[in-house]
């Protein structure tokens, strides 16, 4: 058997403003994980997966990864 490895995916969530890209988080650029992100922001993790690096709004809010 193979062991799952468990990783999470860092977060930055944006929104647009008369074309100006601007960070929601500004106490940190961006959240640790989905999870996080989800909880914070009142959604589900399942929503935040649909919507990464997919260059597509919900609700005004952009979502993008960051590759380790």
């Amino acid at each position: 058997m193979k062991k799952v490895k468990n990783e999470t995916t860092e977060v930055w969530v944006y929104k647009n403003i008369n074309n100006e890209w601007i960070l929601i988080n500004t106490n940190k650029p961006t959240f640790n994980s989905k999870y996080i992100a989800a909880k914070e922001l009142k959604m589900s993790t399942k929503t935040i997966s649909k919507y990464l690096d997919t260059n597509k709004d919900y609700k005004g809010l952009y979502f993008y990864s960051f590759a380790k």
